[in-house]
């Protein structure tokens, strides 16, 4: 019976040992916490539009959609393979023109990266998301807490717990650390523990940069996205392997009314004589009957915006609208209010749309972007992951777009391929204050 006992208890171990699954408990000083979370995979997410108060405001984080384009003169033809017997890091292997290339890419990043590019979905990360039970992720949020969803592919994989400290990597201290369990790192193959000091020096010349780039052109950032919207990445084959250029940027922008100056009491009351206007012109015969239909029409076309006010309370009459269909309906159910009330409802709209306009914060932007050096030397680990996470992913689109028959071949060879290390993605950052 002893003997048996010991056998189990000697499997468990092993199966311990070998399977290497973490559930990671602390960044920093911050506990990183685990609950049901949805995923990134809702229409807003299909693409990356950085002039999208609901996009920038409700996504934000990091977002990488970009297709690659080779560089040069191009080729004849092109495949990919995965190699298992190989030593990992040079399992996925290009053959181009009949000639092998081998690439220098880790399982444990470049399965999830090609899962995310066959996905229509581009948002990676945000620290902005919801939990399943949202009253309590909306509570977290005003707390200052963050709440983690992330694009499916990444979800309880090491490249997701990376891709989450690549949001935080310019606006946290302790971005320059790597997440621990039980005080041991978790790191994948090819990944050595952080260099601390030399990660601090790092922070601290980038918020030196910061505050000097602030105070030259005036201005105080608040948000930004970690993208490749709008940058080419180039691949080719010099040199006996995959080469890639192109790196991801920070898009920094303001909201409107945080732009100094913004006077929301004038605003309001300038939207307040162009509605009068507009109604008072819709109406054919002048009578508070036909202002009405020109209100509901206003009010309308407001309420059509891509999840604007999606965050906003909006009063329960209006919210309603959203299980009514159909136009004739809904125009129906609004005949019931007042003309006073509808009036009301789009100069708030309005006030609320125009308060969120995104202000892009370009020269800053390209100005702190250009400083790749600078941005890597936080933390090289998490940048090193974020770029190949883009150029992967963009390589991997081209692939699929070129040739959609050979990619799903390719991809299907990936299904059953185990990821090691094993990890719990936090859906929580507990701030420690």
């Amino acid at each position: 019976m002893k003997t048996s006992t010991r056998r189990i208890l000697c499997i468990i171990l092993l199966l311990a040992i070998w399977t290497k699954v973490f559930t990671q408990d602390q960044l920093g000083v911050n506990k990183l916490l685990d609950a049901p979370a949805p995923t990134l995979e809702g229409p807003i997410h299909r693409r990356i539009n950085l002039l999208s108060p609901a996009f920038v405001g409700r996504v934000g984080g990091v977002a990488f959609g970009a297709v690659a384009k080779p560089a040069g003169s191009g080729f004849r033809s092109l495949s990919l393979s995965y190699h298992p017997e190989k030593r990992d890091g040079n399992r996925l292997w290009v053959t181009v023109d009949g000639k092998d290339f081998s690439t220098a890419i880790y399982d444990w990043q470049f399965i999830p990266i090609a899962k995310f590019a066959n996905s229509p979905f581009k948002s990676c990360v945000t620290l902005f998301g919801e939990l399943e039970n949202r009253e309590e992720g909306r509570r977290l949020l005003n707390n200052g807490d963050g709440v983690l969803n992330y694009h499916p592919a990444f979800v309880h994989t090491l490249l997701g717990l990376r891709l989450f400290q690549l949001d935080i990597l310019i606006d946290e201290a302790y971005a320059t650390e790597l997440p621990t369990q039980n005080g041991r790192y978790i790191l994948g193959a090819g990944e050595a523990p952080p260099d601390s000091d030399a990660n601090i020096g790092g922070w601290n010349a980038l918020v030196r940069f910061r505050e000097q780039l602030g105070s030259e052109l005036r201005v105080k950032t608040r948000s930004y996205v970690i993208t490749d919207e709008g940058r080419d990445v180039l691949f080719s084959f010099d040199g006996g392997g995959l080469r890639f250029t192109g790196e991801p940027y920070i898009f920094f922008f303001l909201l409107k009314e945080e732009v100094p100056g913004y006077d929301e009491a004038s605003l309001r009351a300038t939207i307040a004589e162009q509605a009068s206007r507009e109604a008072r012109a819709a109406s054919l015969s002048g009578l508070p009957a036909g202002e009405t239909e020109a209100y509901i029409t206003m009010l309308l076309a407001e309420l059509q915006y891509d999840g604007r006010f999606d965050d906003l309370e909006l009063p329960t009459w209006l919210a309603a609208l959203k299980d009514i269909q159909g136009d004739s309906a809904r125009r129906t159910y609004l005949r019931r209010y007042t003309v006073n009330s509808l009036r009301n409802a789009v100069i708030e709209l309005r006030v609320v749309a125009d308060a969120n306009t995104v202000v892009p914060l370009r020269e800053y932007t390209q100005r702190i972007s250009r400083e790749t050096a600078m941005l890597r030397r936080i933390n090289p680990a998490i940048w090193d992951t974020g770029v190949n996470v883009m150029r992967y992913a963009a390589f991997f689109r081209y692939y699929k777009s070129e040739h959609p028959a050979d990619w799903h071949a390719f991809l299907s060879r990936l299904n059953g391929v185990s990821v090691y290390p094993q990890v719990r993605t936090p859906s929580i950052m507990k701030r420690t204050r």
